[in-house]
């Protein structure tokens, strides 16, 4: 079946097109013209309806339905914004434009009963998509309900594990830390031994701890130790 060519109406300020029933641009929000649905001719009406719920249809397709789903649940949160991210129209905005076709054509059915017929296959076609979206509303609120215990689960067993990877890697660079100082101190008592006492201060000099911890700070315990033994050096060089 081809797909209806629809009527639609332009926005003055950024040339969007917009349905007729619309009254402010979805594009950029702006007034658009108004048009009183009993000017615009019967044929225009059936095929902006059968446009509107051939939408409704296909979200009876549940990724159909998350989708338009999703850019009613952004545009919620970022308005304008997200209605340049999103392809599509909401699903509000497709359920709703759908029944105000619907109910001007009820109107009109009411002296033709040609368009009456076409009024109750539509009315028909709507309560059925309008099931299968109940349906979908259903299924994606179960998997919510499964996938938000699991994903809570997740996180304490994320947070132990950053906890303990940032507290191994401090244990690293401090024993990566203890053992440059050690060399260093080796290095001066060699110096010492043979007598090269310039040599001797320069290492002595270089007995400092450097190594900060998850606070970028140099700990203080540390610190105090690896001063004291570089004190006790220097005045053994320095008698």
């Amino acid at each position: 079946m081809p797909v209806p060519q629809i009527a639609t109406k332009t926005c003055k300020q950024c040339g969007a097109e917009n349905d007729l029933i619309l009254s402010n641009c979805k594009n950029c929000n702006s007034s658009l013209p108004r048009i009183e649905l009993d000017t615009i001719p019967e044929e225009q009406l059936l095929n902006n309806c059968s446009y509107w719920l051939a939408k409704l249809e296909s979200l009876t397709d549940f990724d159909s339905y998350v989708s338009a789903k999703s850019a009613e649940d952004s545009s919620k949160q970022f308005g304008a914004l997200a209605k340049l991210m999103t392809s599509g129209p909401s699903l509000s905005e497709v359920i709703g434009s759908t029944d105000k076709y619907i109910r001007a054509l009820a109107v009109r059915a009411q002296s033709s009963l040609e368009l009456a017929t076409h009024i109750q296959e539509f009315r028909e076609r709507q309560k059925a998509a309008l099931a299968g979206i109940e349906a979908n509303r259903k299924k994606k609120s179960r998997l919510n309900f499964i996938l938000l215990p699991a994903a809570l689960v997740s996180l304490p067993a994320l947070a132990w594990a950053v906890f303990h990877f940032t507290i191994g890697a401090e244990m690293q660079k401090s024993s990566a830390e203890e053992t440059r100082l050690n060399v260093v101190m080796g290095k001066a008592e060699q110096a010492i031994a043979r007598g090269d006492m310039k040599a001797a201060k320069f290492f002595v000099s270089q007995i400092k701890w450097e190594a900060v911890d998850l606070n970028d700070k140099i700990p203080s315990d540390k610190a105090k130790a690896w001063d004291e033994k570089r004190a006790a050096m220097l005045k053994a060089i320095e008698p």
